[in-house]
């Protein structure tokens, strides 16, 4: 166990612990250095609440984790993170989150569902790119932007409902969605990058006739439908 005085887990602390299988971060700390259990074979993890940033890289890799539970007090999960936990099947992010790092959830080939905070304006590159079990993804009102290869490789995504307000849908977002059906985007998108739809055999863009997304899909040969 971690003493209840700890304030900060350091970069890299428990590197070399391959035996570490569970591990409870007390209330008192505050913040988790960059790759502090990258690539463990941790099971579970409990955050203290008191954690309000996890550094770069903090659990890439720990292929065996499958249960963690975030803390109120988040505010930043940062770059790939999660990164190729490969057993995580879902993930809640709570609203105090502020904002994530690249590659967040990166090459979780287990993760279902993933759920984002209000709190989220901008979801980043490459966020759940190669999640190609992910199912679903609670995308918030307040997100603005989308970016690059965001959702690239998730094979198993369905549908996918942007709410108004969003402004910019990065390149690729969603290049590779092999089983997308449906995808309902607002008429407030007004930045569209390359290949957004791109390798989606079968997918319907939903959208108002005469906005941006519509003609984006008329000078890309992708389907469209009026907005229900």
């Amino acid at each position: 166990n971690l003493p209840d005085t700890l304030i900060t887990i350091g970069a890299a602390c428990f590197d070399g612990c391959q035996s570490l299988l569970e591990i409870i971060i007390p209330d008192s700390v505050n913040s988790i250095g960059k790759e502090a259990f990258a690539a463990l074979d941790l099971h579970d993890i409990t955050l203290g609440k008191g954690v309000k940033v996890i550094e770069e890289a903090a659990f890439k890799g720990c292929h065996k984790l499958c249960n963690i539970s975030f803390p109120d007090s988040l505010e930043y999960i940062g770059q790939s993170c999660f990164k190729w936990c490969t057993s995580l099947t879902q993930t809640v992010i709570p609203e105090s989150v502020k904002s994530m790092g690249e590659e967040t959830f990166r090459g979780c080939t287990s993760l279902r569902k993933a759920t984002l905070p209000k709190t989220l304006e901008n979801l980043p590159r490459s966020a759940f790119a190669d999640c190609s079990a992910l199912e679903s993804v609670d995308l918030p009102s307040p997100l603005k932007i989308v970016g690059p290869e965001a959702f690239r490789w998730c094979a198993a995504l369905q549908k996918v409902e942007l709410k108004e307000g969003l402004k910019a849908i990065g390149k690729e977002a969603f290049c590779y969605c092999t089983s997308l059906l449906e995808a309902h985007i607002p008429s407030s998108v007004d930045q569209l990058g390359g290949g957004v739809f791109a390798n989606c055999p079968e997918v319907t863009v939903f959208c108002k006739a005469g906005s941006a997304i519509h003609m984006y899909c008329r000078e890309n040969n992708v389907k469209c439908a009026k907005a229900r």
